[in-house]
């Protein structure tokens, strides 16, 4: 530590004379020459117990903006000093600026350290103007609204949402657990803590015949509140999530379920192949939609021999459907008016199904999801119904073929995604918008997601249909996108009204040429775009243009959901 000279020891003196001589000039309510002396006592070096002295006083002469002037200074002095914070939201309520007053409170407190006396008269200072900006007499719009309006209002919220307004008071927890309508979806797949038993027993008895829909997570004990919904909910639609493994105890919880239309096992499940399809079978009457995803693929996935006439839906994620005979000719000819049909395979080299998946028999089918490995399928005839399409290769090298070519182009596909390497996009595309006996000149596409260079080496093709009736476009499996790049897509897809280009190095002028160019574009989606600027963004959007410009480096905190019933 330097050694203190004896100027310097004068001058603290000197300042700390003049500092003393304006408080008493204060007290004696004589502002004007205290005023000089502060001034004189911040010439020689500043601080902010001399700035707030300073301010104070020309705050008592009603010079408001040099006060404020003087409160910002200390606050930029000493950043941890409550000082200037409670002198700087003091004059700003005095110029009838309360809200202003209110962030500076909120700005302190999150600068100042959280212990000693500064940050308690901080918050009593936040607390306090808090207060009286409050209404007079707050309202319980509960207490003034008709009770049919208060359950439409509430309907719009989250099943989360409406058990954290049971926590505001007495009587909106009232008002919710006597509303059954407001049960009629038991939603707890948000839950991160344990779910009792004793909830599910008093939702069961609030919503009684109305709750039809459940999303079971985080249970204390499924079977008995599967046992407990099952026999005293109509429940038409179940997803389960992290229940961890189930087998015969979900058949037997679910065999009261007569009503059951709709099943879903997602994240957190581990079933096997047997028993999803003793589940699948058990219900084969009344199910309308499944969705089996669990953790661990199932080896081998097939449906047992049976009618599924209902089945509109089905989604099944397997290490492989090599099965003889095929899961595919069995859905074909067990699932009669099947309308969506996704099947992923996670093996990675599963044996070879047959050499060409006859679908042209479901005659019904509008959306097909296929996702395979190497050597999977050796082709795919598809029926003239589909109007949504996507091709994915768990491995980078499947690639899909298409024997029978009079059946293409399809003449109802609106929705086209191909997440296949490259050149295989390429044709792929190719073989689906020219057949040998057809050649469209424009192509019927609305959506499309693939490579961005795929797009654009289809955007130079001069023997493919053009995509100038193209809505959507999605290019997110891209890094590197240039202006000239930007200037093709606009000329190829002029009609385009929602671009995806996520994780490219899209800046400011290209956004600018995209919403200037693209006349009827309505939503710009430029997630982890880290060259785009907060300008832009802002500027996109006051063009009217909805912009989704998220980033994955940021940090998320999630809430904790709490069960307040």
């Amino acid at each position: 530590m330097g050694r203190v000279t004896r100027g310097s020891s004068d001058m603290d003196q000197a300042q700390q004379h003049l500092q003393r001589e304006g408080r008493a000039c204060y007290k004696r309510q004589n502002y004007e020459q205290a005023l000089g002396h502060f001034n004189r006592a911040i010439g020689r070096a500043p601080s902010a117990s001399l700035l707030d002295n300073r301010a104070a006083c020309h705050e008592k002469l009603n010079d408001l903006p040099a006060a404020l002037k003087d409160a910002k200074k200390a606050i930029q002095l000493t950043r941890e000093d409550p000082t200037g914070y409670l002198r700087a939201g003091k004059v700003l309520v005095k110029m009838e600026k309360p809200s202003v007053a209110l962030e500076i409170y909120a700005h302190g407190l999150r600068s100042v350290k959280h212990a000693g006396q500064g940050y308690e008269l901080l918050r009593r200072a936040q607390t306090e103007l808090r207060t009286e900006m409050s209404p007079t007499k707050s309202v319980d719009p509960l207490t003034v609204l008709p009770r049919e309006l208060a359950e439409i209002i509430l309907e719009y919220l989250s099943f989360q949402q409406r058990m954290n307004a049971c926590l505001v008071s007495a009587q909106w927890a009232g008002f919710i657990r006597s509303s059954p309508d407001l049960w009629h979806h038991l939603d707890l797949s948000t839950s991160r803590k344990k779910v009792s038993t004793k909830f599910i027993s008093r939702a069961i008895n609030i919503g009684q015949q109305r709750m039809t829909t459940a999303s079971l997570s985080n249970l204390y004990d499924l079977d008995k509140s599967l046992h407990a919904l099952t026999r005293h909910c109509p429940i038409t639609a179940l997803t389960l999530l992290n229940v961890g493994l189930q087998s015969d105890n979900l058949l037997q919880a679910l065999k009261q379920a007569k009503q059951l239309k709709v099943l879903r096992l997602t994240d957190g499940v581990e079933i096997g192949t047997q028993t999803i399809q003793l589940l699948v079978l058990q219900h084969a009457a009344t199910l309308e939609e499944v969705q089996c995803h669990p953790v661990t693929a199932m080896n081998d996935f097939n449906l047992l021999e049976g009618r599924y006439d209902c089945m509109t839906a089905l989604s099944v994620r397997a290490q492989s459907f090599a099965s003889r005979p095929s899961f595919f000719e069995r859905v074909t000819a067990s699932m009669p008016y099947l309308r969506s049909l996704t099947a992923i395979a996670t093996g990675r080299a599963e044996p070879l199904l047959p050499p060409v998946l006859h679908l042209e028999g479901m005659n019904y089918l509008q959306y097909l999801n296929l996702e395979m490995g190497v050597g999977s399928v050796g082709g795919v005839i598809l029926p003239p119904t589909i109007a949504s399409l996507r091709f994915a290769s768990t491995t980078a090298r499947w690639l899909p073929r298409f024997p029978d070519r009079s059946k293409l182009p399809l003449p109802s596909l609106k929705r086209l995604t191909l997440h296949l390497p490259i050149k295989q996009n390429v044709l792929v595309l190719r073989l689906l918008m020219n057949s040998d006996e057809k050649r469209l000149e424009h192509s019927l596409l609305e959506y499309l997601d693939i490579a961005l260079p795929t797009i654009l080496e289809l955007l130079d093709s001069e023997d493919l249909p053009t995509f100038v009736e193209l809505r959507h476009l999605s290019c997110k499996q891209l890094d590197t996108v240039s202006e000239e790049d930007i200037a093709r897509i606009v000329k190829g897809c002029p009609k385009l009204q929602t671009i995806d280009l996520s994780g490219s190095t899209i800046d400011g002028v290209m956004v600018k040429r995209l919403v200037l160019e693209l006349r009827e574009l309505r939503h710009l989606i430029a997630d982890d775009c880290r060259l785009l600027g907060r300008d832009a963004v802002d500027w996109a959007r006051s063009q009217g243009v909805r912009v989704d410009a998220r980033s994955a480096d940021a940090v998320k905190i999630g809430r904790k959901v709490r069960y307040a019933v």
